[in-house]
């Protein structure tokens, strides 16, 4: 819808665009203050740093991304032409309701829960959805499968005159947007595999000075070792899709 709006009424588009409002950043930064998103990101690089595989090299594109995770973070969700879109920006299977058949297969569904939308490349919708939703298995064999079902599923809808984005483009916006889903996919594992979440969020505070970065460091510490087995497994899909090879963006604005 966007991709045709853009070209078809452009004025109405960016009237619409125009009245989203941004509820990530404020004066102070990201949601994660401070330094947090960098430290906390590397709880899925350290184990990589043991592996033959990863020592020659190959981490060090991943490192560079979260050097400065919040500046990188903001370029990324910082929206670029010409493939920019209304993103629903908290796009998960929690998200979507499913209609289901007689047989018990889904027919239909809907998206809710919109309160995150913002405008930026569809690659954030993508990475937030396959690297919260799909396992291992799934992104290791079906990566590509899903990717084509989407580029298919997009160009089926959209008028003759309005091109989608070839395969060769949407991994380009993977590679320099792939940091929005593993940044949220740390405020989610805990509550992904533990079967009390709203426990994770008990930690002894004595003087209501508990910070989101409190929060989230006692969730991640407080489950088991799954969690850094998921985060470790989004890191080196990162990495072995080429996602963060030479991770780097302009440092001016201007060339974005």
């Amino acid at each position: 819808m966007s991709f045709t709006a853009k070209q078809k009424n452009p004025v109405a588009f960016r009237k619409l665009v125009g009245n989203l409002r941004e509820i990530q950043w404020d004066e102070d930064g990201w949601l994660v203050k401070g330094n947090g998103l960098k430290s906390m990101s590397m709880r899925g690089a350290r184990p990589l740093m043991d592996q033959d595989k990863y020592r020659d090299g190959k981490l060090k594109g991943f490192l560079t991304m979260i050097r400065e995770a919040d500046r990188n973070l903001k370029l990324a969700m910082t929206p670029k032409e010409p493939f920019a879109v209304i993103c629903h920006g908290d796009y998960c299977k929690p998200n979507i309701l499913f209609e289901y058949d007689d047989a018990g297969h889904p027919r239909d569904a809907m998206i809710t829960e919109f309160t995150a939308v913002r405008y930026g490349s569809p690659g954030l919708d993508l990475s937030y959805f396959l690297y919260k939703n799909a396992d291992k298995d799934v992104q290791d064999n079906r990566w590509e499968d899903l990717l084509a079902v989407y580029l298919e599923s997009v160009a089926a809808v959209l008028p003759a005159d309005v091109k989608a984005p070839t395969a060769e483009q949407l991994h380009h916006e993977l590679r320099f947007h792939a940091l929005y889903g593993y940044a949220h996919l740390l405020f989610a594992v805990p509550n992904m595999i533990n079967d009390n979440p709203r426990g994770l969020l008990d930690i002894d505070n004595d003087d209501d000075k508990t910070t989101v970065e409190d929060l989230l460091v006692a969730r991640i510490d407080a489950a088991d070792e799954k969690i850094t087995e998921i985060l470790s497994g989004t890191v080196r899909h990162i990495i072995d899709h080429g996602y963060a090879e030479q991770y780097e963006f302009p440092s001016n604005n201007s060339r974005l």
